[in-house]
């Protein structure tokens, strides 16, 4: 069998971070016949010929700020908010055991996985290894990012999972748009739809050795915004946002306790048992990179992060907002902020909830609420990061 040139590019649907066509990652699969990469084109006697899952990922630009920007070359990997691997478990189709076609020579890696690495620049290619054999039995695919998390695979069921980990103290550094303590976890999707659970299939009949793939995020975003009220000028040395707190008495939030792990499941992102908590804390780290509030009609973003779905819709949050110096803690002021319109909004994975504030002399009012998808696009051409 000859080596299928073909590959199939879809439009990507208007949203990584155009996140938000950036948050939507393509894997597309052209074929390419085992036995020219020496592959064993007859893995079983009767399993037919073999052909080669060989995925290329595709990635728009950024629209907001977040945490996974894109895609980079694994080459030189110089921008920290971008992958440049993920990683497959390939089973057979209700979900386990592994696939035969599938297994590490260097046992290295578990049966059924294979990492798949960018190479190059401009269009990038991808590699996986160990090689994943497709036959004429028909696998299911999982994939998941971080592509280094702890795998935990079932041999009963399709519930495998990672371990992951969901602090109730976050931090993020102001002077970028990536570095925050929360991992951006990711799983595999044959649905564009935000939060999608559709399984992903391949075998090497012909169309079904090239699936596309999306990686959804398991997690919610929440930036924060913050301008000057009218007629109000900034503070250039009292207005930098020091501590963003969320309370609730509800103990509605969730989060791993103490830094222990709980799981993801690669089949639909559907995290495992989390401790409720009262409180989630955004602080910027280091301290210099705070950010001060914007001026009236620019408001500036001064915290983000990720953040746990929510079960319900919470009604009794509130917010702390720390503002002083950056260098010391004299003339501290410290706001309350209790506002109709920010409860009874249920934080969803895959979405970004903006939360836009007005500072005045005395206290912090809560404006407009926007909830859009993280690849939401307005407009046409490059949407750079806010700030940027």
């Amino acid at each position: 069998m000859k080596q299928n040139k073909q590959s199939i590019c879809l439009a990507a649907p208007p949203l990584r971070q155009c996140v938000f066509l950036g948050y939507l990652l393509f894997l597309l699969l052209p074929a390419c016949t085992a036995g020219e990469d020496g592959a064993d084109n007859d893995l079983s006697g009767n399993r037919g010929e073999a052909v080669l899952l060989q995925p290329r990922f595709y990635a728009g630009q950024p629209s907001t700020r977040s945490v996974v920007n894109g895609l980079e070359s694994s080459d030189a990997v110089t921008n920290k908010d971008k992958i440049s691997s993920v990683m497959l478990y390939v089973t057979e189709s209700n979900g386990y055991p592994f696939y035969q076609g599938v297994k590490d020579p260097n046992n290295k890696l578990k049966d059924g996985l294979s990492l798949f690495k960018a190479k190059g620049s401009g269009t990038l290619s991808w590699t996986g290894a160990p090689a994943v054999n497709l036959y004429n039995l028909q696998a299911r695919v999982f994939a998941f990012s971080p592509s280094d998390a702890t795998f935990n695979a079932s041999t009963t069921s399709d519930e495998h999972t990672i371990e992951v980990t969901i602090p109730a103290d976050m931090t993020f550094n102001g002077g970028n748009s990536w570095q925050c303590s929360t991992v951006d976890f990711l799983y595999g999707s044959g649905s564009s739809d935000i939060g999608s659970n559709t399984s992903i299939t391949a075998s090497n009949a012909e169309g079904a050795f090239s699936p596309t793939i999306h990686l959804q995020h398991a997690l919610a975003q929440v930036v924060f915004k913050l301008q000057s009220a009218p007629g109000r000028l900034v503070d250039n040395n009292y207005d930098y946002v020091k501590k963003i707190t969320l309370n609730t008495a509800s103990n509605i939030f969730v989060a791993t306790a103490n830094s222990a792990t709980t799981t993801m499941k690669l089949k639909d992102g559907t995290l495992g048992a989390t401790t409720g908590i009262g409180e989630l804390t955004f602080t910027p780290n280091p301290m210099a990179t705070a950010v001060k509030c914007g001026e009236n009609g620019t408001p500036a973003v001064v915290g983000y992060g990720l953040v746990a779905p929510l079960a319900s819709k919470p009604t009794d949050v509130s917010f702390t907002i720390v503002l002083g110096k950056t260098t010391d803690t004299a003339n501290e002021r410290h706001l309350v902020i209790k506002a109709a319109n920010f409860q009874q909004i249920q934080w969803e994975r895959g979405y970004r909830y903006t939360y836009n504030l007005i500072l005045s002399d005395r206290n912090i009012a809560v404006g407009n609420i926007t909830i859009d998808k993280w690849n939401k696009t307005t407009g046409t051409g490059t949407l750079p990061p806010d700030g940027f």
